[in-house]
């Protein structure tokens, strides 16, 4: 799949901007969960400052990717053209979250899984 205009992806020479965090968060957050930010005492000890960690294993799929893959997924779908499918080759979360991105969006999805993935996976 193409990068979509107005969305840094792999290969771009810019960095996203302010505006395109922003305009992300708006598109995506009617579909994926607000995971909290915990901490711990005891790795704050172990570490000699405060460490916040954000809980995306409780996030849509388990994992962070639904965030881009959704942002992807509802950018192409506010393009208004024709959407016929995409497709990942992925062993785990990013296959996953985009299946269940296009989903959502009525958009076929063909994820590629190479044959010598973990049978857990």
């Amino acid at each position: 799949m193409d990068a979509v205009e107005g969305s840094a992806g792999v290969g771009d020479a810019e960095m996203p901007s302010a505006a395109d965090v922003v305009g992300a968060a708006a598109r995506i957050r009617p579909f994926v969960h607000h995971t909290p930010v915990l901490t711990c005492r005891a790795i704050d000890a172990a570490c000699g400052r405060p460490v916040l960690m954000k809980a995306e294993h409780l996030q849509k799929v388990g994992a962070y990717k639904a965030r881009g893959a959704t942002n992807q997924i509802r950018t192409l779908v506010e393009r208004g053209a024709p959407v016929p499918g995409v497709v990942a080759a992925s062993s785990g979360n990013h296959g996953q979250a985009l299946a269940w991105a296009a989903g959502l969006a009525g958009i076929p999805a063909t994820i590629v899984v190479p044959r010598t993935i973990a049978a857990p996976k």
